[in-house]
């Protein structure tokens, strides 16, 4: 009976999550390729092109970047909050790691390994734009030897 409850509750927060795991994961999908460019201009050989001007531009680009991962770790650790106390209901049950578990159990165990691989990387990028933020600050001023004799 206690599985049939939490069965229904379960499907009844699926309606509100699915709503907020859209704009979660637009919003994620939508940052994380303007991430990764800016992260792409911290190589040395595209650094030693840029003047001072282009580089404070990329700095700000990167920092504006960090403070819009963050807000990403937030909204999923707030998605997470939403869910957690449905996630340890399921926890709590037994055998909820067989094959047989219900589907409500297993969609909303995956929703929890989707957010919680959504967490990591944003964290891991904001630590690269954190990197490549100092990488730019303190570029070398001389250009990178290419090998090639001239």
């Amino acid at each position: 009976m206690i599985v049939v409850t939490l069965q229904s509750e379960i499907a009844q927060v699926f309606n509100l999550l699915a709503v907020l795991l859209v704009f979660v994961l637009a919003y994620f999908s939508a940052l994380m390729p303007q991430a990764l460019s800016a992260l792409g201009e911290t190589d040395p050989l595209h650094l030693s092109g840029l003047n001072d001007s282009g580089c404070a531009a990329l700095v700000r680009r990167m920092r504006t970047y960090r403070w819009l991962m963050i807000g990403s770790a937030l909204l999923v650790i707030l998605v997470g909050v939403v869910v957690s106390p449905l996630t340890d209901d399921v926890l709590s049950q037994p055998h909820v790691f067989e094959w047989s578990i219900p589907p409500t159990f297993s969609g909303l165990l995956l929703v929890d390994i989707c957010l919680l691989a959504m967490l990591v990387t944003a964290t891991v990028v904001v630590f690269r734009l954190s990197r490549g933020i100092a990488d730019v600050t303190v570029r070398p001023r001389d250009p990178v030897a290419t090998g090639l004799t001239g």
